[in-house]
């Protein structure tokens, strides 16, 4: 949403919220507090879950030295410079990261 407008070129939860079509005629569109509301919790319920897998994740490879050198000489090969930025694009196909058998 830009100055008041929306655009559909990449469609939100907050697009079908501000949109009446397909709803039963008793649908009321909300109004900016409400949005606000629904935008607080969207972030507060992504900072608890996502803060949670990574502390948990964190633990467990600290916790156990086999997980920890496995994946740490996967991502020394991927990257190589130590103080290079990690790139999406390259994690993502690293077999031992993205694992959900860890």
């Amino acid at each position: 949403m830009d100055n008041g407008t929306v655009s559909d070129a990449r469609p939100s939860v907050f697009h079908a919220l501000l949109s009446p079509e397909g709803k039963d005629e008793m649908y009321v569109v909300p109004t900016v507090d409400e949005m606000k509301d629904e935008a607080t919790a969207f972030f507060g319920a992504a900072a608890d879950t996502t803060g949670s897998a990574m502390t948990l994740g964190t633990f467990h490879v600290l916790s156990n030295s086999s997980i920890y050198s496995r994946l740490s000489e996967e991502l020394r090969d991927a990257f190589p410079d130590p103080v290079a930025r990690l790139e999406y694009l390259k994690l993502e196909p690293l077999p031992y990261l993205v694992s959900p058998e860890v």
